[in-house]
């Protein structure tokens, strides 16, 4: 319709990704939570490691894709710093323990007090290099969906400042090569 009322370029800003948990919404996760730093449970805010959260991003943009928009702008909410007030640094659900490192730490408390501490550098740089390796792996599957209904659909990701990205190392430049 919009390319007939004389629109040159028609596509999709996807917003939620994650979430925000300063959402004042009343709805319920049915998808499993991200868990902050401090063991806050997200009410808003899906977790990106799980399987389901994965199945389920690829799913909506597989299905954005089949109507051919000429792009699709994944939101700067896929991002794991900033996503609420309460919610802190996450996540840190057992899915993500689980893979980080092999799973060598036994719990939220133990991974935090050990990222804490002031000689666990290369720690932190193994963290940030994992939160960086999540969000990446999110955009492609998000690539993989689109590029499996529509070879040709430009993909785009809004890019957040630098407060937003410490976190994450590197996560920008690599969610947007693996989109192009």
């Amino acid at each position: 319709e919009l390319r007939s009322d004389g629109f040159s370029l028609v596509g999709y800003n996807v917003w939620p990704t994650f979430g925000d948990e300063d959402d004042r919404s009343d709805s319920e996760l049915t998808l499993p939570p991200m868990i902050g730093h401090n063991g806050h449970v997200a009410k808003h805010v899906i977790c990106p490691s799980s399987p389901d959260v994965l199945e389920y991003i690829s799913n909506r943009f597989s299905m954005l894709a089949e109507y051919h928009p000429d792009f699709i702008w994944v939101d700067d909410d896929a991002r794991l710093y900033t996503k609420g007030t309460e919610l802190g640094y996450p996540c840190f659900c057992n899915i993500c323990l689980s893979e980080f490192q092999d799973g060598r730490w036994e719990s939220r408390d133990k991974i935090v007090e050990g990222l804490n501490h002031p000689d666990n550098v290369k720690l932190r740089e193994e963290w940030i290099e994992y939160n960086a390796f999540r969000l990446d792996r999110v955009c492609k599957h998000i690539k993989e969906a689109v590029r499996n209904v529509d070879q040709e659909l430009d993909l785009a990701f809004m890019t957040v400042g630098p407060t937003h990205t410490s976190y994450s190392g590197d996560f920008i430049r690599r969610c947007m090569e693996t989109l192009e």
